[in-house]
């Protein structure tokens, strides 16, 4: 999920959001197609390490990052364009800090940040 348009400063720096992870082996792994799983831990800090740049449409590039919806319905949406008969989708809430680009995805309203917190889920 990389961003179609990305906006020249990003909106936000940090906050709540939401995240599509799928779900392996009792494992939270990110999705992303082509990326290594990345095992992700509930209430602490995830942050991602890789350097690598990616653009958007017009060439801008921003930096890598856990890719982020700004709502619910987003997330719902995205999840629903993801299912397939193999894999297993979770929508979670999330903090996120250190954002290095906002802007759209597929025409969803998104966040990219360098680090997330998967908040538990209420009971």
């Amino acid at each position: 999920m990389c961003l179609d348009v990305v906006d020249k400063e990003p909106i936000v720096k940090e906050g709540i959001g939401w995240k599509v992870f799928e779900k392996r082996n009792d494992k939270i792994c990110n999705w992303y197609c082509g990326a290594s799983y990345y095992k992700f831990e509930i209430e602490k800090w995830n942050k991602d390490s890789k350097t690598d740049r990616l653009e958007d449409s017009d060439g801008f590039s921003y930096l890598t990052g856990f890719h982020l919806l700004k709502t619910r319905e987003s997330a719902r949406i995205l999840k629903y364009r993801l299912l397939d008969e193999y894999s297993t989708y979770i929508i979670k809430k999330v903090k996120f800090r250190n954002v290095t680009a906002t802007g759209t995805s597929e025409g969803l309203k998104s966040i990219v940040a360098r680090e997330i917190l998967i908040l538990p889920d209420k009971v």
